[in-house]
């Protein structure tokens, strides 16, 4: 839950700096816009995740002995702490393209 949460937060931050590129420098926004959704889509399958953890978590709560509910607890966790933290570095580039505004449209 902790890592979805710090994960949701740079997701609200990362939209915010997106949509300030928007109306103020498109180029840079439509620059991010990888990053941006790369980050999101990885949020959204954390989201996804942890609402199937909490739904296995009270199956096993309620006596449910079926080994699907562990094994989706340990994909939730599992994604959480291997693949969920992906989301930060992609959060990093949004906004911040670096030299890719210098190229000229023919190097591309």
């Amino acid at each position: 839950r902790d890592a979805l949460a710090a994960a949701l937060a740079d997701l609200r931050a990362s939209t915010a700096r997106i949509l300030d590129a928007w109306h103020n420098d498109r180029p840079l926004a439509l620059a991010s816009a990888f990053d941006y959704m790369m980050q999101a889509g990885y949020v959204m399958g954390g989201w996804h995740l942890l609402r199937s953890a909490l739904v296995a978590h009270a199956k096993l709560d309620a006596g449910n002995d079926n080994p699907f509910y562990t094994c989706k607890l340990a994909t939730a966790r599992f994604y959480c702490e291997s693949v969920l933290p992906k989301a930060a570095g992609h959060a990093g580039a949004v906004g911040t393209v670096g030299g890719l505004l210098e190229f000229a449209e023919a190097w591309l």
